[in-house]
């Protein structure tokens, strides 16, 4: 029991992390497309990304979780994470053009937020541009003296100013305000339950992280959030979801696989690697959290392994064996789970893919607690802890590192590995 608990926190906390505590929470240039695929500009046949690209797209891309409520009703937010929308967000988009009204973004907190000690990232929508005369009337945006027609917004919303606290300094839309350079102003879809430029003012352009494009979760929902995006940038968007992005919902794992397996039989009936491959990928992971299916996870693990040996696809195959290393541990056979482990580690750190090579790790250091190994455990342990902290901040690798914490005490193998403050 306790390996199928182990093995449900590590693989949820390694693929969704919260857009931020108080709020929530990239198209790419030609020579972004061509850092993924020198051809990619001159054909549309290339179906996957080869596992060098996977720090490429990782730096490009990111999923989050929404936590709160204030850009209902276009995205749900819960602060339970597997009732909320979860987003990929274009960390790019801006590097080489400018905001768009009607965008929604992600930024840090203002000076004003700063100094209310807010820390982390917003989610709000562009409504007025630099240069723009911005004003409320009755519960209504004007721009330059003209309603701002909002048909993302319910119709009984109205946009006022009531919702901003009360304090020595009144509202910054108390008034009507004309936006300087490089300055924007933001509000959220759920017009009543959103702290917003209203109230505190604006978002410089350094401020802003990146764009918010897409709704991934729920699957039966997934929207996009700009429809003004190119071909070359959706086609991005799919190569980072379908070789490098995905999400484990441990409370709807049978709705996924069934979702997955009609997936898998569509992209086979059209000959679509790349969905194949995707496919695969989820019903490895999701048998594998179930606990009861550890054959069905690794024969899915070992299909994508076929596919991606077959393709010559270096990423899927490093992932591959690294859900072959945890259905092994998974079944209870530790000598098999630090075969397919050690094979993970190469390829890992080749591919710079620092997620599989982290859990291989993790994977090959509970395998021999397991096998009475404690010497090799502890280092294992010690590099995976390594990989942990060389994790960039996105990754938000403190709550992986608390969650590691609760399952090596559920675990009770400090003794093993000699470690006490975990």
């Amino acid at each position: 029991m306790w390996i199928n608990k182990t093995l449900l926190t590590c693989l949820s906390i390694l693929t969704a992390v919260s857009l931020t505590k108080a709020e929530i929470l990239p198209v790419q240039s030609k020579k972004l497309l061509q850092q993924i695929h020198p051809e990619a500009l001159a054909t549309e046949n290339i179906a996957s990304v080869d596992g060098s690209n996977i720090k490429t797209l990782r730096e490009i891309f990111e999923i989050r979780w929404i936590p709160a409520a204030s850009m209902a009703n276009t995205l749900q937010g819960s602060p339970q994470q597997w009732q909320a929308d979860f987003v990929l967000i274009d960390k790019t988009v801006y590097d080489n053009g400018l905001p768009k009204r009607g965008d929604i973004i992600i930024f840090k907190p203002n000076d004003n937020l700063t100094k209310e000690g807010y820390t982390d990232p917003f989610i709000k929508r562009v409504i007025a541009l630099p240069g723009e005369k911005v004003e409320l009337r009755k519960g209504k945006v004007y721009i330059n003296n003209k309603l701002l027609p909002e048909s993302y917004i319910d119709s009984k919303q109205v946009t006022n100013i009531d919702v901003c606290a009360s304090g020595e300094q009144p509202p910054f839309l108390s008034k009507s305000q004309t936006l300087p350079p490089n300055s924007y102003l933001v509000l959220g879809d759920n017009r009543q339950n959103s702290y917003d430029s209203r109230c505190w003012g604006l978002v410089p352009r350094k401020n802003i992280i990146g764009q918010a494009v897409r709704r991934v979760w729920p699957l039966s929902t997934q929207i996009n959030l700009d429809k003004n995006r190119h071909q070359q940038q959706h086609y991005l968007e799919e190569l980072f979801l379908k070789n490098v992005g995905f999400i484990i919902p441990p409370n709807n794992l049978n709705d996924g696989i069934a979702f997955f397996q009609k997936q898998l039989a569509n992209a086979r009936k059209n000959q679509d690697m790349t969905g194949e491959i995707t496919a695969l990928r989820h019903l490895s992971m999701y048998n594998i959290m179930l606990g009861i299916k550890n054959e069905q996870a690794m024969n899915y693990a070992q299909q994508l392994l076929k596919v991606a040996r077959q393709h010559k696809i270096s990423g899927a195959e490093t992932q591959a064996l690294a859900y072959m290393s945890l259905a092994a541990f998974a079944k209870l056979e530790p000598n098999l789970a630090i075969e397919y482990g050690q094979q993970v580690l190469p390829l890992a750190q080749k591919n710079q893919d620092q997620i599989s090579e982290y859990m291989a790790l993790w994977s090959l250091a509970i395998a021999h607690v397991y096998s009475n190994d404690c010497s090799q455990a502890k280092i294992f342990y010690d590099r995976s802890s390594s990989i942990l902290n060389s994790l960039p901040v996105s990754e938000n690798k403190n709550m992986i590192q608390e969650q590691m914490s609760v399952i090596f005490k559920q675990l009770n193998i400090q003794q093993c590995l000699g470690i006490s403050n975990i």
